[in-house]
């Protein structure tokens, strides 16, 4: 599981309470003395959370609160990276283990899970983003001026997840019916590589010291057949284009 822009990393400990709960329907007898020794200590010191458990953080003093945090929690091994969440998979000097490819790649496909609420409307982003032309299909909507990186954390969610993997992210409700050409953009990658389950609208309530309306967009990653499938079907759609996939 991974939450790219963690904050003080409220959803990871949520996640690892979450997992734990899971415990008690793993018949430990069942396992051999070698078995039960790793499940028992993994139970206990929370050791799985160090390869299955990942935060990014931009803020150096959020991702330091993160980690106490999950000190505090007893499960202080989570991966906590204080960097971007929309670092270059490849040359990234932050990013390890499942984050990190062996070669230039759009994708990683690593996690069954992503978490996150990512920020919105960040004026002249892209200036920031390493490699966004070969990164990221939908920068060539973007603009030095641009403010919508809450689309380019849609393409990553995509990027990150495997095949089946889930999402929930917290996005602006703009997202849903915004008529830029970056919103569309970012719909049709959703159509093309996932399935919408759920939409919760928040409303401008939710976040009230901003007043934006928000909701949570919860989706799960096609498998490749599937996105083969799509693709063929909305093939007009792509004629003349020269979009890249994302995954």
């Amino acid at each position: 599981m991974i939450d790219y822009a963690c904050g003080a990393g409220h959803f990871l400990t949520e996640a690892i309470e979450e997992v734990s709960l899971q415990f008690i329907n793993i018949d430990s007898k069942r396992l051999s003395g070698q078995q039960s020794r790793y499940f028992q200590s993994s139970k206990d010191n929370f050791l799985w959370a160090r390869d299955y458990i990942y935060g990014i953080e931009k803020d150096q003093r959020l991702a330091r609160t993160t980690k106490i945090a999950l000190f505090l929690n007893g499960d202080g091994d989570a991966t906590i990276l204080s960097g971007d969440g929309l670092d270059d998979f490849y040359y990234s000097l932050k990013y390890n283990n499942k984050l990190k490819s062996k070669k230039p790649t759009q994708s990683i496909s690593s996690f069954d899970v992503v978490a996150s609420n990512p920020p919105f409307s960040i004026d002249g982003f892209i200036n920031n983003v390493t490699n966004s032309d070969t990164n990221f299909t939908l920068n060539k909507y973007a603009t030095h001026k641009s403010s919508e990186i809450e689309c380019f954390f849609i393409e990553r969610t995509l990027q990150l997840l495997k095949e089946g993997g889930c999402a929930g992210i917290i996005l602006p409700l703009s997202i849903l019916n915004n008529k830029k050409s970056i919103y569309i953009g970012a719909r049709k990658l959703l159509l093309l590589y996932s399935t919408i389950v759920g939409i919760i609208e928040l409303r401008s309530k939710a976040f009230m010291a901003t007043g934006t309306s928000a909701c949570i967009l919860y989706f799960k990653k096609k498998c490749f057949s599937e996105i083969e499938y799509a693709a063929k079907a909305f093939q007009k759609d792509f004629e003349g284009s020269d979009e890249k996939p994302c995954i």
